[in-house]
């Protein structure tokens, strides 16, 4: 059995106390109060070390009151551990999604989102003064989510928000068939606790064949004016379909909510290609010695 314990790092909860990372090296055991945090850490790392290539697992029961600092410690120890994890939480639900850092296939949607800002800019559709205040990130933590899922985290592949905003206006979130029935299911953290700041999620699933072969394919959901939200139509990457002008309409208004800059037209409306995104996808296969179906 691995020695575990906590490693006072100086982490401070919403009540402005210190908190703890937990941590293998030290022997003493954690305090009365973290035993609960201790012990879900310890099985996470116990079931991370069993994980396959690409495998996610969902941990029931977590309590939220301890969830955002199990996966602090869960991104602390990324690089003392064998297998560097990542972590999202559903608050509503009380489960707990790990599973090892994505791919280079889950993160070809960081590429294929620059390329798209790129154009965006290059075409004038995106100006200098947009761009200025406009944030892409990827494998970033977030909280802030609203009502039930207050004490939810997600980790999503690729972002982009304005940078006061605590909650992203997009995300693309991957993964591969097994773990994709849960991020399906916790889209309503995005859709419903980012109290009407995401106003798109797309989600990209892979599915695995024989001979290192791969199915993909994208859905998406939708904020809509009526303050609720629907999912879009599937469309599939891979195999190719033989329409080829796909694409994920997205208006100025979805991308900077209330941050219109003057002059500009909230209903302007940008088409992310998903040729693109395939391309993208097949460099990244290619690497990893993938192929497509």
């Amino acid at each position: 059995m691995n020695d575990y314990s906590n490693d006072h790092s100086g982490i401070t909860d919403q009540s402005g106390n210190t908190g703890m990372v937990l941590t293998r090296s030290q022997s003493q055991l954690p305090s009365d109060d973290t035993k609960s945090v201790y012990w879900h850490f310890r099985r996470i790392l116990e079931i991370a070390a069993n994980l396959g290539p690409g495998e996610q697992r969902i941990i029931e029961g977590v309590p939220p009151e301890h969830a955002l600092q199990i996966i602090e410690s869960v991104e602390a120890s990324r690089p003392r551990e064998e297998k560097a994890l990542r972590a999202s939480y559903n608050a509503v639900t009380h489960s707990l999604l790990i599973g090892p850092m994505p791919c280079q296939l889950h993160n070809s949607c960081q590429p294929w989102l620059m390329h798209e800002i790129s154009e965006m800019t290059s075409t004038g559709w995106l100006t200098p003064q947009e761009v200025s205040i406009l944030d892409f990130q990827a494998g970033t933590t977030i909280d802030g989510f609203q009502g039930a899922y207050a004490n939810s985290v997600k980790e999503p592949d690729a972002l982009l928000q304005v940078d006061t905003d605590l909650i992203p206006s997009l995300v693309v979130e991957a993964g591969w068939s097994e773990s994709f029935p849960k991020l399906r299911s916790d889209i309503n953290i995005w859709m419903d606790g980012g109290g009407g700041a995401t106003k798109i999620a797309i989600l990209v699933k892979f599915t695995k064949h024989q001979g290192n072969r791969f199915g993909a394919f994208v859905e998406v959901a939708r904020y809509n004016a009526a303050g609720g939200w629907i999912w879009e139509n599937r469309q599939h990457l891979f195999p190719t379909p033989p329409n080829q002008n796909q694409y994920i309409a997205v208006s100025r208004a979805e991308i900077f909510g209330n941050h219109i800059m003057p002059g500009r037209n909230p209903g302007d409306v940008w088409n992310l290609d998903l040729a693109r995104f395939q391309s993208k996808i097949r460099r990244a296969a290619q690497r990893q010695g993938w192929a497509p179906l």
